[in-house]
């Protein structure tokens, strides 16, 4: 998704509102945002990187106008979601990993770039304090990048997995002689654990790895104990899947057009939409620092963190930023749920609103229309 340039809008520091790039009121802004809205026939609301309030108010507003909702972090996350729904997944969480796991499994290149401080977090150069197993932890790496356990790149992954999968069902292995030893030897380790943990993140790896290792999961259970830890990805976009499906029953990608929830992970692809004019205004939301609106010809209301105006935007608002100029609930990997971040400092404490004041009050002025 490209993200747009930043117009210069002079000395925009204290500024909460343009319209077409001039600084304006935030009651002129919220009539402009609103007339768009009445004005589209199919309005989109994207980004939804926000905290809880500011989701629940999102989806609130996209009943009131019958658009669509979906995040932008939404295509890798789904990935997982999918295996879920389709195959099933024993999952574990943090706790549990820091608390039981003897063998822990790190498969890609994109646990650390999501989730930084994963090895602290899950204190994994610690023993394990209710195993059975009271030895060191056994960290095994599989990915492209060097010192991996299992050097393996991103087009070879989901072959060096199935072939993982079929040596711990004892199947037969086609593979070069160098590469079988390494996969044999690894499946033996992994069925001699007590207690496996495999962790990935979905932004760097392809639906066929990602069933993979739902299926390799699923594998390891029948010999010894495994789960998975999906890595949530950024944006608060696993925070967004919980809110979003725990008001409506459903995640994103969702659709209020016909008076109901509708869950279509095609048919609302906010970027399937544009590319195929299938929307004719965008509301879009970046509260995190995450990523601008796509470039796209309809009309943008953007809510975003910055001190300036998105260079497309038709209407933009400056809100705060969740955790750090208020309040807000968001999504923790370290504790795999939502949990309150309080406002960094009260020095941090801003003026701007918060996403959830600001699309509400464009709900209550669209219903007053």
């Amino acid at each position: 998704m490209s993200a747009m340039a930043i117009r210069d809008t002079g000395d925009a520091a204290g500024a909460l509102a343009w319209i077409d790039g001039r600084e304006a009121s935030l009651d002129d802004a919220v009539d402009a945002a609103v007339e768009l809205l009445r004005e589209g026939r199919s309005p989109a609301i994207g980004g939804l990187a926000t905290d809880l309030k500011g989701l629940e108010a999102a989806v609130a507003l996209a009943e009131a106008v019958g658009g669509t909702l979906d995040h932008a972090a939404s295509e890798a996350a789904l990935r997982d979601l999918d295996l879920l729904r389709e195959t099933g997944l024993v999952t574990v969480t943090p706790l549990q990993v820091r608390a039981q796991a003897q063998t822990v499994v790190l498969v890609g290149d994109g646990v650390e770039a999501i989730w930084p401080n994963f090895a602290a977090d899950l204190a994994l150069d610690k023993v394990p304090t209710i195993a059975t197993h009271r030895g060191e932890r056994q960290i095994i790496r599989i990915g492209a990048a060097s010192g991996s356990d299992l050097k393996v790149d991103e087009e070879e992954l989901p072959v060096i997995l199935g072939a993982l999968r079929a040596a711990v069902a004892g199947r037969t292995v086609r593979l070069p002689a160098a590469r079988l030893k390494a996969v044999q030897a690894l499946a033996e380790t992994l069925k001699g654990s007590s207690y496996g943990v495999i962790l990935w993140s979905s932004e760097t790896l392809d639906a066929l790895s990602v069933e993979m290792l739902g299926g390799l999961v699923n594998d390891l259970n029948a010999a010894t104990r495994f789960a998975a830890l999906p890595v949530a990805g950024p944006g608060n976009v696993q925070g967004a899947i919980q809110t979003v499906a725990g008001i409506t029953g459903l995640p994103p990608r969702l659709g209020f057009g016909r008076g109901r929830p509708e869950h279509d992970p095609w048919r609302f692809d906010l970027l399937r939409l544009i590319d195929e004019d299938e929307t004719d205004c965008l509301l879009w939301i970046d509260a995190l620092d995450y990523e601008l609106p796509p470039d796209t010809p309809v009309p943008v209301i953007a809510l975003t963190s910055g001190d300036e105006a998105p260079e497309q935007a038709a209407v933009a608002f400056a809100v705060g930023r969740p955790g750090v100029d208020h309040d807000a609930i968001l999504f923790a990997g370290a504790v795999g749920g939502q949990i309150d971040h309080p406002a960094s400092s009260a020095a941090t404490r801003s003026a701007r609103p918060d996403v959830a004041t600001i699309l509400g009050r464009l709900r209550a002025a669209y219903e007053a229309g």
